[in-house]
């Protein structure tokens, strides 16, 4: 026996072969109907934790605004201490 008449052979049985009638159509439509939850939980402890970093940043950013000092002043203290 020939390779290709063994392949012609299956061929024709997998064409008398019946396909199973199977109806999935209600539990496509129910499954499509159905909500869907968004997973926001992750995406809630992201936010809190950049919210908690942009707090800290705000923060030291602030007391640097507040108590703004000229840098060449700390190079004049000591002379200004040193002539007194």
């Amino acid at each position: 026996m020939d390779a290709l008449e063994a392949v012609e052979r299956l061929a024709r049985k997998a064409r008398e072969e019946r396909v199973p009638e199977t109806d999935v159509s209600q539990r496509v439509l129910m499954r499509l109907g159905r909500p869907v939850s968004p997973r926001v939980a992750p995406l809630g402890w992201v936010a809190a934790v950049a919210a908690v970093a942009a707090a800290a940043v705000l923060i030291v950013a602030l007391n640097s605004w507040i108590s703004p000092s000229d840098p060449m002043m700390d190079l004049f203290t000591p002379l200004q201490v040193a002539s007194r």
